[in-house]
C-alpha cells in the first residue's frame, strides 16, 4: 500500500517509465526565464512593467502561471479574454500577460523540448504503467480539484482495476440544493462528465461518534432549518456548552477539564484532542496553561526557522563576530549579547543568572569597551557628598556580575581573536598619524566618563573631539590607504 499525492504519483510513475523529464526546469530556473523575458518584452508591457520591479515579481507571476496550467487556460484564451475588455486596464493588464505566457512557452519549447507542464505528461503517462494497470486506487480528502488533476483522475479510472473517490456530501440530489456542500457538488458533477462509467454509494450510517449527542449533531449539522434534541428521556452525553469571559478562561477551563478526565475518567492523554478554528490566537494560550496544570501536548503549528533557538544563536554568534573584525569592542552591544545568550543553549548561564545580568547592565549603562574591565559602577544619590560604604549586598551582587562578566568573556573571546587579513605592507600607517592616535585615544575615552565635577566635562569632551577629528585624518593618510 502506497500513501502519496499528485506530485509523487508523477514521480513513480516517471521512475518507472523513464519518462523524459530530464529538461524540467525547477523554480528558480523559471523565475530566472521570466525575468529574462519581462527584460525583452519591456518595451511592449503596458502595465505591468512597473509592478515588474517589485521584489518577489517574477515568483508570483511563476505561480500564476501555473495556475493557469492547473485550468487548462491556453494562451488564446487569454488573448480572447484581453481583446474583449479591449483599452480598459483589466484588458490592457491581460494583454501583458498574454505576451509574457505565449514567450513563456515558445521559450520552453525551443530551449527545452517543452510539451506541457509535469501534470500534462502524467495523464499521458499513465495509461502506460504496468503497475497502475492492476492497482486499486482511492482518492480522499477533496472538496474540490483543478480541471488538470481531473485529467489525471480520469487516466487512472481507464487504467486502474478500480478507483474509489469519497466526496464529503449527502446524496446528489439533497446536495444539488443546499450551498453547504456547492463545492463537492461540483467536484462530483465534473467526474460525471468526464468518466462515463461509475457509480456511487450513499453511506448513511455514521460510525465516528460513540456519543448519542455528537451523533445526532453530526446528521442534522447542515440542515437548513434547526431542530430541538429529541427528549427521549437519556442524558446528556458528549456536547456541552460553555460560555467564558476571555480567551484566558477558556483555556483554563479545558485544561481543569482535561485534568479531571485523566484523572477520574481513566481517560490517557493521547485519547484528547483539542481543535480551534483559530489556532493562532490560542497556541501562546494553551503552551502557557498547559505548563501551568502539567498537561503533556502538541501543537500542531508551523514554527518560523527565524525564530529556533540554534538559528538565532548561529545568527547572533555571526554577528557579533562580524562587529568583532571590524572594530574592537563593536561586538559587545547589549542587545547582540542578550539575544545570545537567551536562546538558553549556552550551559554556562542560567535563565534566572541571564535576567540579572541583564538588569546590572541596564541600570549601569555598562557600554561595549567595559566588557573587558573589572565593574566597578555604584549608585550615587548625591554629587557633592561622599557615598557610603558597600553594603554587603552590594558587595555581593558586585562579586557575582563580575563573575557572570568574566564568565561570558572567557566564553567569547576565543571566537573573536580575528588576524590581519592584510600582509604588512598593506597595514602600514604613518609614523605621525599612529603616534596622533595614541596621544588621542585616552583623553577621547575620558571625555566619555561620568565625571564628578560637571566644570571638567565641557574641556575634556572639546578635546576629545579634536582629537578624534586628528585620528580620522591621520587614518586617511596615504600610508592607510595603500
Amino acid at each position: 500500500m502506497t500513501v502519496c499525492g499528485f506530485s509523487r504519483l508523477a514521480y513513480r510513475v516517471f521512475q518507472e517509465l523513464h519518462s523524459p523529464v530530464a529538461d524540467a526546469l525547477s523554480p528558480l530556473g523559471q523565475q530566472i526565464i521570466l525575468r529574462r523575458l519581462l527584460d525583452a518584452h519591456k518595451d511592449k508591457l503596458q502595465v505591468i512593467l512597473r509592478a515588474a520591479s517589485q521584489p518577489h515579481f517574477s515568483e508570483n507571476l511563476t505561480a500564476f502561471f501555473h495556475q493557469l496550467d492547473m485550468f487548462l487556460v491556453t494562451e488564446d484564451d487569454l488573448f480572447a479574454a484581453s481583446q474583449r475588455e479591449g483599452e480598459t486596464p483589466l484588458g490592457k493588464k491581460l494583454a501583458d500577460l498574454s505576451l509574457l505566457y505565449k514567450a513563456y512557452h515558445d521559450y520552453l519549447r525551443m530551449h527545452f523540448a517543452y510539451e506541457g507542464s509535469l501534470f500534462d505528461l502524467l495523464a499521458r503517462e499513465i495509461p502506460k504503467s504496468e503497475k497502475l494497470r492492476g492497482s486499486h486506487i482511492w482518492i480522499d480528502g477533496f472538496n474540490g480539484m483543478a480541471p488538470q488533476k481531473i485529467r489525471i483522475v480520469s487516466a487512472l479510472v481507464h487504467t486502474a482495476a478500480e478507483v474509489t473517490m469519497t466526496l464529503q456530501m449527502d446524496n446528489p440530489e439533497e446536495a444539488a440544493e443546499n450551498p453547504n456542500f456547492a463545492r463537492p457538488y461540483q467536484l462530483y458533477s465534473q467526474m460525471q462528465g468526464a468518466i462515463r462509467r461509475s457509480s456511487s454509494v450513499v453511506l448513511t450510517e455514521g460510525k465516528r461518534f460513540r456519543a448519542s449527542d455528537l451523533a445526532l449533531m453530526a446528521r442534522h449539522f447542515f440542515e437548513r432549518h434547526a431542530r430541538p434534541r429529541p427528549e427521549d428521556g437519556r442524558a446528556k452525553d458528549g456536547l456541552h456548552l460553555i460560555t467564558a469571559a476571555s480567551p484566558k478562561e477558556e483555556v483554563d477551563f479545558i485544561s481543569r477539564t482535561i485534568t479531571s478526565l485523566v484523572r477520574d475518567k481513566g481517560l490517557r492523554y493521547r485519547d484528547i484532542l483539542v481543535l480551534s478554528r483559530t489556532p493562532e490566537n490560542y497556541s501562546d494560550l494553551f503552551t502557557r496553561a498547559f505548563a501551568a496544570y502539567g498537561i503533556p501536548g502538541f501543537i500542531d503549528e508551523k514554527h518560523p526557522m527565524n525564530n529556533h533557538p540554534l538559528v538565532m544563536l548561529t545568527s547572533f554568534l555571526l554577528q557579533f563576530l562580524a562587529k568583532e573584525a571590524g572594530r574592537k569592542n563593536a561586538g559587545w552591544q547589549r542587545l547582540t549579547l542578550f539575544r545570545l545568550l537567551k536562546t538558553s543553549l549556552l550551559p554556562e548561564f542560567s535563565q534566572e543568572e541571564i535576567d540579572r545580568l541583564e538588569n546590572y547592565v541596564l541600570s549601569r549603562r555598562i557600554r561595549p569597551w567595559q566588557w573587558h574591565d573589572s565593574w566597578e559602577q555604584r549608585s550615587y544619590r548625591h554629587l557633592d557628598e561622599t557615598p557610603p560604604p558597600l553594603s554587603e549586598a552590594e558587595l555581593t551582587e558586585r562579586r557575582r556580575v563580575n563573575e557572570w562578566r568574566t564568565r561570558l568573556t572567557s566564553l567569547l573571546d576565543p571566537l573573536s581573536f580575528v588576524t590581519d587579513p592584510f600582509p604588512p605592507k598593506t597595514a602600514q600607517r604613518s609614523s605621525t598619524g599612529s603616534s596622533s592616535a595614541r596621544r588621542c585615544l585616552t583623553p577621547w575615552r575620558h571625555g566619555m566618563k561620568p565625571l564628578s565635577k560637571r566644570q571638567a566635562f565641557a574641556p575634556t569632551f572639546r578635546s576629545g573631539r579634536r582629537c578624534w577629528a586628528s585620528w580620522m585624518r591621520s587614518s586617511m593618510s596615504p600610508g592607510m590607504t595603500r
